[in-house]
């Protein structure tokens, strides 16, 4: 009669010992599901929904009959879903609300309008020719209709006739046609009359 208790008892033992290592086994497994899904690219959630290819469109945004900006890209890829359109090849006009000022040209290779929050994000190869004749070369930038600025937080380089200046960000005012330049770094070059003196 004992051997039969000790049996169950060992068969007890047994179980307790599988069940915790097939708990230990459902554990890590659901754990792992779900670090593989933490880790989607962002690129990677616009594939669930196929976007509406434009070609050569060209895009406009008013205000009480005021043209803001317009934009013309190579191709357009509009995501309904999220209100998003990613541009290629991307040529611009920023306006001032101050009919006086002149015109902003922006050059992009890519670029990016997200709904109705008035930002517009242009990164790659990016130039900007402002209305005071000074160019701007970087790699990304934002225009913020709402606040009227044209900003970025990475390497700019500012040219004009005269003078060449580096810079690790910037924020131009489209309404005081005002250029802010963090942690510039200038260089000129003298005209040959100033060089003899």
């Amino acid at each position: 009669m004992k051997s039969f208790f000790v049996w169950i008892f060992e068969i007890i033992k047994m179980l307790k010992w599988g069940l915790l290592i097939i708990g230990l086994m459902v554990l890590f497994y659901f754990i792992w599901q779900f670090q593989v899904t933490e880790e989607v690219h962002p690129g990677d959630a616009l594939k669930d929904e196929r976007p509406i290819t434009l070609f050569n469109p060209v895009l406009y945004d008013y205000e009480q009959n005021k043209t803001k900006w317009r934009f013309a890209a190579e191709k357009a890829d509009v995501f309904e879903k999220r209100k998003l359109m990613i541009l290629d090849q991307v040529k611009g006009k920023v306006f001032s609300r101050d009919s006086k000022q002149k015109t902003t040209l922006v050059f992009a290779d890519s670029g990016k309008i997200k709904g109705k929050s008035k930002l517009i994000h242009l990164w790659g190869n990016v130039r900007i020719i402002l209305d005071t004749n000074r160019r701007i070369l970087t790699e990304e930038l934002f225009i913020d209709q709402q606040k009227e600025t044209i900003y970025n937080e990475v390497d700019t380089l500012a040219l004009s006739e005269h003078d060449s200046i580096n810079a690790s960000a910037m924020v131009y005012d489209i309404k005081t046609s005002l250029l802010i330049l963090k942690q510039p770094r200038m260089e000129f070059t003298l005209d040959s009359k100033e060089k003899q003196l």
